[in-house]
């Protein structure tokens, strides 16, 4: 019952696979199943086209295009957050908050 007749078909495959038996093997081990030649002059041909193409480089004006539109929006922002009367109200209140935290360690300090 150990023989190859009575395995399954898959174990087959994987012991003929193991072997080196299997039909995938046998073809590349055969010399006459080559590329064609016309397939390898294509191949390399490409390849040196795509060799001597050369690299797309960036317009120079972009970079400082893209530096100028960053501090347009971050002084556009700035501005608009120091004229907001809730930013504003809300820096005096952080501000009086500091004020009113500080003011009784110094407090403290001075009554011994």
């Amino acid at each position: 019952m150990s023989g190859p007749e009575s395995m399954p078909p898959d174990d087959r495959l994987l012991e003929e696979f193991l072997a080196g038996q299997d039909a995938v093997r046998a073809a590349y081990r055969a010399e006459d199943e080559r590329a064609p030649a016309s397939l390898d002059a294509a191949v390399l041909r490409g390849a040196q086209s795509a060799a001597v193409r050369p690299h797309r480089l960036r317009p120079r004006w972009q970079v400082p295009l893209a530096t100028a539109a960053v501090l347009t929006l971050s002084v556009s922002v700035l501005l608009q957050w120091q004229r907001d009367p809730t930013a504003q109200s809300m820096r005096a209140t952080q501000i009086s908050g500091q004020a009113a935290t500080t003011a009784p360690e110094s407090e403290a300090v001075t009554q011994p």
